[in-house]
């Protein structure tokens, strides 16, 4: 029983830090909290929500909420951002991301997009929640709740007709706040967090599009890891997919379109030493293309975005 306790509170603790941007299996459907410089890329106005419940069967597991929206202004600029919370145990993430970018045509098949991004993050924690080995603990009883810090997002997004390449990254700033104020040295602070996605869609007859693709993220005084993609689209209504994240899960996605409307849903099975504690992790989307319908502008668009991100 204490090699389990030890086990899950090592994995929290890594979460608990890894998760000062939450995961997501289907960051394709929302790539803003990817890259700011996503913002626009669609050609259309849409808003969307999200729901990740994570390690099903595990007690105080993260659960993450986002609602995202993004629309294109004048002079090619676009504006869009997210706003998250971000729950596991007794801690608690919440705040706003705001994006601009700018889309620069290169020539007849080649686009770049940059986008800078503003970071708004409140950390909570529960004392009432908390129990600590030590007495009156200062990590705990001199925590400072609902502090604002800011920070700053920057990327570059390289997008032709069926390629997608973007480099990004998280927390420019670094802020150096001692986000629970505690009277010892502690250096907490927001990691930076580097981002580099790229991916591919080949057509295989008619109606079926295939894209794979891949996502590296590096932050700093964590392990560098990976996702491996593939996924197929057919008609632009219906797709599927499956994902590999290194050493940690597999995951499986189906969605629909129907009309301006699409649903999105994926089941992260755990392959980590924590897959004997866990059934897995459940992911909702839902999105509405505010300009939609069958004959909108979503569906002449960057086709490694229809195949993955906005079929």
């Amino acid at each position: 029983m204490k090699s389990i306790i030890t086990l899950i509170m090592a994995v929290f603790a890594l979460n608990i830090y890894s998760q000062q941007i939450a995961l997501s299996s289907q960051y394709m459907l929302n790539d803003l909290t990817i890259n700011p410089a996503a913002t626009g890329l669609k050609g259309y106005t849409t808003l969307g929500v999200s729901f990740r419940r994570q390690w099903v069967g595990i007690d105080q597991a993260p659960v993450t909420q986002t609602l995202f929206g993004q629309g294109n202004l004048k002079y090619d600029f676009s504006v869009g951002g997210t706003i998250y919370n971000d729950a596991t145990g007794p801690t608690r993430r919440t705040g706003m991301s705001p994006n601009l970018a700018y889309k620069l045509k290169l020539n007849e098949e080649y686009a770049l997009s940059f986008g800078l991004g503003i970071s708004l993050t409140q950390f909570y924690l529960d004392r009432d929640r908390m129990k600590t080995e030590a007495p009156d603990d200062n990590a705990v009883a001199m925590n400072s709740n609902n502090r604002l810090t800011p920070d700053a997002n920057a990327g570059i997004v390289l997008t032709s007709k069926n390629l997608f390449v973007g480099v990004s990254s998280w927390h420019l700033i670094q802020s150096r706040k001692d986000l629970f104020d505690i009277e010892d040295n502690v250096a907490n602070r927001l990691e930076r967090t580097y981002y580099l996605m790229a991916g591919y869609t080949f057509e295989a007859g008619d109606k079926l599009e295939i894209t794979p693709s891949t996502l590296f993220r590096m932050m700093g005084n964590a392990p560098f890891t990976f996702d491996f993609n593939a996924s197929a689209t057919y008609d632009k209504t219906y797709w599927g997919g499956i994902s590999y994240r290194f050493k940690d899960a597999v995951a499986l996605m189906a969605g629909i379109r129907l009309g301006p409307v699409k649903f999105g849903y994926s089941y992260d099975i755990n392959i980590s030493s924590l897959s004997d504690y866990n059934a897995g992790t459940h992911e909702l989307f839902l999105g509405v293309d505010i300009t939609g319908g069958r004959k909108s502008s979503w569906k002449k668009r960057n086709r490694v975005y229809s195949t993955f991100s906005n079929f």
